[in-house]
Parts: C-alpha cells; structure tokens; sequence
C-alpha cells in the first residue's frame, strides 16, 4: 500500500515538475518572441526616421522633411463633390479654371482657391465620426504632383518618431507599389522548380517584398513578426495607379493584394490617381488629396527658400516669387499643385544665380516648366 503511495506521489512530483518546465519554456519563448517584435519595430523605425529628405528635383539640394513640408489639403469624397458641385456654379471660378485648362493633368484649382474649405487634418483620417463607422481601408486619391507620395513618406516618418498612431498601431510598412511591381516576374518568370514546389505561399511572397525594401539589418523572423502582428500593422500602399496594369498579369501580386486588404489585423492607406481605384478594399473611407490651401503656399516657399542656405534673411527672393506668382493668374492656380510649386520655386532660385530680374517668365521658360512636370507625372 505504501509503495503505491509513494508511486502516486513521484509521478505527481515528475508531472509538476515538467508543468514546471514547460511554463519556464513558455515564459522564455514570450520573452524572446516580445524581444524580437520590439527589435522589428525598431528596425523599421530607424529606416524611416532617416527618410527625413524630400526626393530630389534636378540639382536641388535635399530638403528636409521637418522643414519644408507644408500640410496638404483633404477633403471626404462627399465634401470634395460637395464644394465642387457648388464651384461649378459659380462663372468666376469657371473662368479661373478655363485659364489653366491648357495646362493638363492639373486639379481643379476651383476647389483650393480660397481658404474657407473644410478640410481634414491627416491625424484625423481615422475617425468617422459623421457616418459612425470603424475604419481599417482608407483610399486616398488625387491628380500627378498633388503630393500623395510625399504624404506617405510624412505619415511613415511621423510613426517613427512617435508623433502620430503609435498607441494605433505596433507597426507601420510603407510600401511605395513601383517597387515591387515585378518583383514576382523576375522570381518567377522562368523558375517552374518554384512554383512546381508550392513555394507561391503568403509568406514567400512577403518575403521577397521584404528584401525590395531594402530594410538594414532586416531578417525572416523580423518579416514573420510584422506580418503575424494582431496588435496593429498599418500598411502604406503608395501609388495603385503604378500597378494597375499589372495586376491581372501577375497573380502573385494579385494574391499578395488580396491577402493584405482581408486580412483583419491590417489596416490599408492606399493612394492612387482618380482613374485608378483598387476594387479589394473593404468599405473604404475615400479622401481626396488638393494640394495646398491658398495661406499654405506663402509657408511653403518660405521654407524652400530657407532650406537652400540662401541669404534670404529679408524674404526678398521669396515675395519676389510670391509677386511673380500673383502677377499671373495661371500661375497662381497652378502653384496649389506641390510638383508645380517646388518647380516654380526652382526656376526662381535658377533666375537668382543667373541674375537675372525678370518679373515674368518667358515662354520659353514655362515651356521647359510643363516639360519637367511631365517627366515627373
């Protein structure tokens, strides 16, 4: 009788001995799974904290995105067909458009020429409070050089810096779409071995948008930690417009799309141009993106010109631009446009070094204008 207590009791002791164990090896592998999700987040942190530069305009010094970056307008798809229902009632506003019109692939300046629009602080994107709605798809549309992709690259360096959704959301990924557009070709264009092997899983296909990126430091488990976060990954999808085309060509991207915009742990910022809408968002909130408001563009070239280590101190050079500007009609109009504005502030710091005094450009100088905004379009 006794020995058969005494069995009971060692097997009772060797079962908690390895409860014991197993929950030693449980707290371990939390403690190293926590250690690794906080060493992704900071890996991502720092490759956008360095993204702190505008990109480049000809032989334009890098300008800082503290600096020089001026807010852009934004409007719900419901107030923005408001205002410009109301505008195209109005024959000044008409007549103000039909002066640009020449000009192609502009905005309709109507909607941005004064200053008593409603507008959206980005910070704000989240709460729709007027329709009472949870939002995870967010579409954010608007015409070539009204400055969608510096918008993405601000809200990613606002996250880094812990000015923005950090309490939203534990990680960000900001995925300019040119990028990976064929990345899956060159994978798998003439590789069947893959394919054959079922290797076209999710985790693959994340894995090779991984590498594109260029992330320092960045490994496998850091990818498997971001891509099976229940605790928030916002994901930045810039420029649909890029990969439109190419969607229905590659199922791989295909299916990459899919997976991210079903996915319930994810939440999607997509920008696109107008003619280009991804149809796999779920009940999305649709923004439009104006460019600047009227008072936003004197800060603008304010901060350019700051920004060039020119002797500016009076401000001369830049009312100079500002008076240029005003001077003419289409000009103005055009300068709500960002591209158009850091191209007309270009053209005015290139008249500065060649002394040139001239209060209008010449024809030949807005010609070489429209021929830059459409390389960059």
């Amino acid at each position: 009788m006794g020995g058969q207590i005494g069995l009971e009791e060692d097997l009772a002791e060797a079962a908690r001995i390895k409860e014991e164990e197993e929950e030693e090896k449980d707290g371990k592998r939390k403690t190293r799974n926590r250690s690794e999700e906080i060493d992704a987040k900071e890996k991502l942190k720092r490759h956008y904290r360095l993204k702190d530069k505008l990109a480049p305009l000809f032989d334009d010094p890098g300008q800082s995105i503290d600096n020089c970056y001026i807010r852009l307008a934004l409007l719900t798809q419901q107030r923005f067909q408001q205002q410009k229902n109301e505008n195209d009632n109005e024959e000044e506003e008409e007549a103000k458009y039909k002066e640009s019109e020449t000009w192609t692939n502009t905005l309709d300046y109507s909607l941005i020429y004064g200053n008593k629009m409603e507008t959206l602080e980005v910070q704000d994107i989240w709460k729709d409070k007027e329709n009472g709605l949870v939002v995870r798809h967010i579409s954010i549309c608007g015409e070539a050089g009204s400055g969608k992709s510096v918008l993405s690259q601000r809200i990613a360096y606002l996250w880094a810096n812990d000015q923005m959704w950090n309490d939203q959301f534990q990680y960000l990924l900001h995925i300019p779409l040119r990028k990976i557009a064929n990345i899956f070709d060159r994978h798998y264009g003439n590789d069947d071995e893959k394919m054959n092997d079922g290797n076209e899983d999710i985790e693959y296909l994340w894995s090779m948008i991984m590498n594109e990126l260029h992330i320092p430091r960045w490994n496998a488990n850091d990818t498997n930690c971001v891509i099976h976060s229940i605790n928030g990954l916002l994901l930045l999808l810039d420029g649909f417009d890029e990969i439109a085309n190419e969607i229905e060509k590659s199922s791989c991207l295909k299916q990459w799309l899919q997976h991210c915009t079903s996915n319930e742990n994810y939440c999607v910022i997509i920008t696109s141009r107008p003619n280009a809408m991804c149809q796999y968002l779920y009940h999305p909130r649709m923004l439009n993106v104006i460019g600047f408001k009227t008072q936003d563009i004197r800060n603008y070239i304010r901060a350019y010109f700051r920004n060039m280590d020119i002797d500016d101190k009076d401000n001369s050079q830049s009312d100079s631009l500002i008076k240029k500007l005003n001077n003419n009609p289409s000009l103005k109009l055009l300068s709500h446009t960002p591209l158009y504005l850091r191209l007309f502030c270009y053209l005015a710091r290139q008249d500065k070094s060649s002394s040139s005094n001239n209060d209008q450009w010449d024809d030949m100088t807005l010609a070489k204008l429209k021929y830059a905004k459409w390389r960059n379009d």
